[in-house]
């Protein structure tokens, strides 16, 4: 499916917003159009079994994540849903700030809102820029995606209970 995105004129992927625009010109070709992810290489962004981005955003630190994660990118096996992915995220630090925010607006806000309170504040530029300079690579993101995980286990067990 990857392939046959190249091959779709740009006309073909209607977006209804610019942080959709924006998705689809610069992620859709690895978590595919509406964030639902490739076997194997790139996890979806959607609600998905019991994992969801937008969940992430909830933990202690984890409004930081979306914008660290997109700039500084990532590497290293991880699981949604059970699934295993070993994809390399590239770092996206060449785009602007003003359509990164669009970016994770359009994934929160579209593809996690039965997840994210209605009173989530929405990404900004200057959410983007105060993650910008922290000297971070693939590897801390990795790091920090382990760490978020223990977190979400814990309260689990703890709900569990």
């Amino acid at each position: 499916m990857a392939v046959m995105l190249g091959l779709l004129p740009l006309g073909a992927l209607a977006a209804d917003s610019p942080g959709e625009q924006s998705f689809l010109k610069h992620c859709a070709s690895c978590h595919q159009v509406g964030g639902v992810g490739l076997t194997g290489l790139a996890p979806p962004l959607t609600i998905h079994k019991s994992s969801s981005l937008g969940a992430r955003t909830l933990l202690p630190g984890g409004r930081e994540y979306i914008p660290r994660v997109m700039l500084y990118g990532l590497v290293g096996l991880i699981e949604v849903g059970g699934e295993r992915f070993s994809g390399l995220m590239p770092s996206f630090s060449q785009i602007e700030d003003i359509e990164l925010a669009g970016i994770a607006n359009y994934l929160i806000r579209s593809l996690n809102e039965t997840v994210v309170p209605n009173e989530f504040l929405a990404y900004s530029a200057e959410d983007f820029a105060a993650s910008r300079g922290k000297g971070m690579r693939q590897v801390d993101m990795y790091k920090m995606r382990r760490n978020m995980e223990k977190q979400v286990t814990a309260a689990t067990n703890e709900g569990g209970r």
